[in-house]
């Protein structure tokens, strides 16, 4: 049996789905509500400042089983106002309004303190060895070594880079000062710049001879000399102005190493990093909507991914209680915790190419939501963040996981203090 618990920001609404796992079988038939559920009381304890929901479980549908309460504990600045509980078809719901501190609306994904973290990090690597040395985790190759280091903007900056200055003194002036920051965010030889979940260089830093593709948007992968895995990938450098710079190369993060300190990047991964990016994006271009196309190296086309934002944020909790098997010993109750953290919901529908009319259908839903077009290659990144998504169907009932042709599910956040932006099971 599981236990999934989020609150969701902005909407200020706290769930809690009691539900049995299904690994590939059918939800229970309507008529049957709750069939095979145990019995489920929840209640808010007030002398707790009223962020504690203790959940009371019978060890089956009929009274007087052993009772295990199990308490689901919201961060201090989070207090649940005037709840519910509920039994619907094939799970229990229990459901509460969450007021917040105004300094706090769900979870905060603070992306200052990981990269001043990350940047200083660099910084005494390089101050105790000179440089510092990006390697392939595969082969330990050298990737990239360099003396300086500086962090980026967030990934939508280029986006939302117009919004700095105020028109006050005049467009033409507000478009003189992004300009100038544009040129002064550039790649140079020996500096590493330092983003959200990428590190960015020149292409001569790497040995590719400063190509210039200032008249192409093609991105191509580029990668490991030494074992051919894909690293990152070699494009022009993004300006809303037009001048353009020579190719530069962006190296993923959650697929490098720091030859210093090899655990500094350990921490991303493809889903996570797609979510934190994809909350960056949607933010700074207030867009829900995105195509995100999924090519081989040869860039050729495998499978399109449509994807609706739900909530930016949601702090979600999952716990798994007892088995389903029919032992005594099976039926006693224990827990573990299975995940929990912020997360980004969504609705999502996977069309693997196996017809043109996979990709008109898409690209049709593309143009009518006037959806944001993203292009990802698939080979260590796309087939991860499917892979997660699909597992993440299981925080959710089955007969809750499809609407309107599209699937619900979750995409990892990276957030600076885990402990500060997760409920917690106790």
């Amino acid at each position: 049996m599981d236990v999934v618990a989020e609150v969701l920001s902005g909407i200020g609404n706290l769930r809690v789905h009691v539900f049995r796992r299904y690994e590939g079988g059918e939800a229970s038939a309507e008529g049957d509500t709750g069939a095979g559920l145990p019995s489920v009381d929840a209640e808010v304890d007030p002398t707790d400042q009223q962020r504690v929901v203790s959940l009371r479980f019978a060890a089956g549908p009929a009274s007087g089983s052993d009772v295990e309460v199990v308490e689901c504990k919201l961060n201090p600045d989070l207090s649940v106002q005037h709840s519910y509980t509920s039994r619907r078809i094939d799970f229990v719901e229990f459901k509460g309004r969450v007021r917040s501190k105004p300094s706090l609306d769900g979870i905060q994904v603070e992306r200052g303190e990981r990269i001043v973290d990350e940047e200083g990090c660099v910084k005494n690597v390089i101050s105790n060895h000179g440089r510092c040395t990006l390697v392939c985790p595969g082969c330990s190759t050298a990737v990239l070594n360099f003396d300086r280091v500086a962090s980026l903007p967030h990934s939508g900056w280029i986006e939302s880079a117009a919004n700095w200055f105020c028109s006050c003194s005049g467009t033409e002036n507000s478009l003189h000062y992004l300009e100038q920051v544009e040129d002064n965010i550039q790649p140079e030889v020996g500096k590493c710049l330092l983003g959200e979940t990428v590190c960015i260089a020149t292409c001569e830093q790497v040995g590719l001879d400063g190509r210039d593709e200032k008249a192409s948007d093609q991105h191509i992968a580029y990668c490991c000399a030494g074992c051919s895995n894909i690293l990152g990938v070699i494009g022009p450098w993004p300006s809303t102005h037009g001048t353009g710079t020579n190719s530069a190369v962006t190296i993923f993060k959650h697929l490098i190493s720091v030859k210093e300190k090899e655990d500094l990047f350990s921490k991303y991964n493809p889903a996570n990093s797609f979510g934190n990016d994809l909350l960056l994006l949607s933010t700074a271009k207030s867009q829900m909507h995105f195509q995100v196309r999924f090519q081989k190296l040869s860039l050729e086309l495998v499978g399109i991914l449509q994807l609706v934002v739900l909530n930016q944020s949601v702090l979600v909790d999952h716990l798994r209680i007892g088995s389903d098997g029919d032992s005594k010993e099976e039926e006693k109750i224990g827990w573990q915790r299975v995940t929990g953290g912020g997360k980004m919901k969504v609705l999502f529908k996977f069309s693997a190419l196996t017809d043109d009319n996979m990709e008109r259908l898409s690209d049709d839903w593309a143009e009518r939501v006037a959806a944001d077009q993203m292009t990802m290659f698939w080979d260590k990144i796309g087939e991860d963040i499917i892979s997660a998504l699909e597992e993440s169907k299981k925080l959710v009932p089955e007969s809750c996981r499809a609407f309107n042709g599209f699937q619900v599910g979750y995409i990892a956040l990276l957030e600076s203090s885990e402990t500060a932006s997760r409920l917690i099971f106790e």
